[in-house]
């Protein structure tokens, strides 16, 4: 079941990325994802404020006792962004987009939206 969700993540992910209307709204009015990868990299703080804003859930200005914390999901995207921006997509165009997707399915397919 976890590799379903990974999927419907991506494919979700992937959707909102491409659609400009979308992913302006969840990421914010200055969100490119047609640029090189190292765009992603250099607004990787807004990327990750937005992905754990509407994908965690603080907009409520509730947090749930044992919901991942904003510092514990900064490291690992961070990391991530990081590692895919030192590759081939830190230099395509598009690239941000690519950032931007695995991002927002890493964090959207993670045990923090499961419910058991």
């Amino acid at each position: 079941n976890q590799t379903a969700l990974a999927q419907l993540a991506v494919a979700y992910c992937n959707a909102m990325v491409s659609d400009p209307n979308l992913s302006k709204s969840f990421f914010g009015a200055s969100f490119d994802g047609s640029q090189p990868g190292s765009w992603a990299q250099t607004n990787q703080s807004m990327l990750i404020n937005a992905i754990y804003n509407n994908v965690v859930g603080t907009n409520a200005g509730t947090q749930l006792a044992s919901q991942p914390s904003l510092s514990a999901v900064q490291t690992e995207l961070n990391s991530l962004i990081g590692t895919l921006a030192a590759g081939s997509a830190g230099t395509q165009s598009g690239g941000a987009g690519i950032i931007s997707t695995a991002a927002c399915a890493a964090v959207m397919s993670s045990a923090s939206t499961l419910v058991n």
